[in-house]
């Protein structure tokens, strides 16, 4: 069972490691700090997994570096597919639509779309479908990284639908509940949105949560 009331206090317990977090965050667009940032997350998974209570700490850079660039690797093989599929929808649209568009004759767009609907719309569509079933499948996929350290283990399809088909029902309602955290924290953050900085903060806090929530999921799951 997950224990959200717990996930969502857990960061909270040490508002340090939510700085360094939230700095991280603010300078995740260089590489370095983002891998550390991925990495930090693992290690709040893995320690969930493992049944520890309190947080990890930023320390053994290389350890989060290495975990940071595994996950990054995992996501690019999950999302190119769908990626690739979107973008030559995009592809087949854009040559018909942006002449439109630069001359300003919107009155043709119309015409135009209805025409891609069965070609570049199919694709979008397609993608969308491949999205939506990639981001159902992840978050055990990157558990089971945490959990056993190997970038083939996020790839063992068998063992992945075995352990989210063992708690069902509690997968589903947690994918609901982290829908319905972020668009709170998102409210929050956009009433915050003029100090710039701290909705970062709060976008590292939320991150937090949903790996914890992950690592529960796992720990509560059977393969």
């Amino acid at each position: 069972m997950v224990d959200y009331a717990e996930a969502l206090t857990y960061p909270s317990r040490n508002w340090t490691n939510v700085i360094i977090g939230g700095i991280m965050t603010m300078i995740s667009m260089f590489i370095l700090p983002a891998f550390l940032l991925l990495g930090y997350l693992v290690e709040v998974a893995r320690n969930t997994i493992e049944g520890k209570a309190e947080q990890p700490k930023w320390e053994n850079w290389g350890k989060l570096f290495t975990n940071g660039l595994s996950v990054f690797v995992i996501l690019v093989v999950y999302l190119i597919v769908p990626t690739l599929v979107l973008a030559l929808g995009i592809m087949i649209a854009a040559p018909e639509i942006i002449p439109m568009v630069m001359t300003f004759d919107y009155s043709a767009i119309s015409y135009i779309m209805t025409s891609l609907m069965f070609s570049a719309g199919i694709y979008v569509l397609l993608a969308m479908l491949l999205f939506l079933i990639i981001g159902f499948v992840l978050p055990m996929a990157l558990a089971n990284y945490a959990a056993k350290g190997r970038i083939s283990a996020a790839f063992a399809f068998g063992e992945l639908w075995a352990r989210i088909n063992s708690i069902f029902s509690d997968y589903i309602l947690a994918y609901l509940v982290i829908i319905f955290v972020s668009m709170l924290f998102s409210a929050v953050s956009g009433m915050l949105v003029m100090t710039v900085v701290v909705p970062l903060f709060i976008m590292f806090y939320y991150q937090v949560f949903v790996w914890r929530v992950q690592g529960m999921l796992y720990k509560a799951s059977k393969a």
